[in-house]
């Protein structure tokens, strides 16, 4: 039996990371069509599938302990919801909390803490998420975020050069084509580039949606070749 889950005095789960969740286990989110947003003809789920609850913390399942007691990792989404996976040591390498918050009807119960309602944390979620099963509606599905597009992203964000003085003050917008490992771009990673440092603001499949995104965040049209 895992150690039972941390109280306070009203008997609710204290945000934790639980010693017999393990980092290399991985726990099934829960989605819903209201969480699609329109992305080049199509359904995507949204960062907004990563939000945690008013009482705090993001509902998931525990796969292998579901698998330890004969379950799919699928046993609790019912449609209209689709489901995600995500692996346990890459949302704590985000500073997340992951533990156990059994449920009268759902012993593999379990919550992630530490989301709050910044978006560029729940953007970050959904880059890590793969997807196991559609929502109603969904017709794009997750690209996996591979250790090395990760590595790509994160040499992004250290090689921005300065740019002219009398342009340093000034925000920039770049994009930087994230490849998969047959050499064709799985994502655009998007960046504010201001005195020689980048801001990763999100990550889009192609330029014309990164245009979009970059006019919604800075709230100008751009020229359109």
């Amino acid at each position: 039996m895992p150690k039972p889950p941390p109280r306070d005095q009203h008997g609710k789960i204290i945000p934790h990371d639980h010693p017999d969740i393990l980092d290399d286990h991985h726990v099934i989110r829960h989605t819903t069509p209201q969480e699609l947003c329109d992305d080049d003809g199509g359904k995507r789920l949204s960062s907004g599938a990563f939000s945690e609850s008013e009482e705090g913390g993001m509902s998931v399942d525990i796969e292998e302990w579901m698998k330890a007691d004969g379950l799919d990792p699928l046993h609790y989404v019912a449609d209209p919801h689709g489901a995600v996976r995500l692996r346990v040591g890459d949302l704590r390498q985000q500073t997340l909390q992951v533990g156990w918050d059994p449920l009268p009807g759902n012993p593999h119960h379990g919550g992630v803490w530490g989301i709050g309602n910044g978006s560029k944390r729940k953007r970050r979620v959904l880059l890590i998420a793969s997807s196991l099963k559609k929502a109603e509606g969904e017709t794009l599905p997750i690209p996996r975020r591979t250790a090395d597009a990760q590595a790509q992203s994160e040499a992004a964000l250290k090689s921005a050069t300065p740019p002219p003085a009398e342009t340093s003050k000034a925000a920039q917008m770049e994009t930087v084509a994230i490849r998969a490992t047959d050499g064709t771009i799985s994502l655009y990673d998007m960046y504010l580039v201001q005195e020689g440092r980048r801001t990763w603001i999100g990550s889009r499949r192609t330029l014309a949606q990164c245009q979009e995104a970059f006019e919604a965040h800075c709230g100008v049209r751009l020229h359109r070749k």
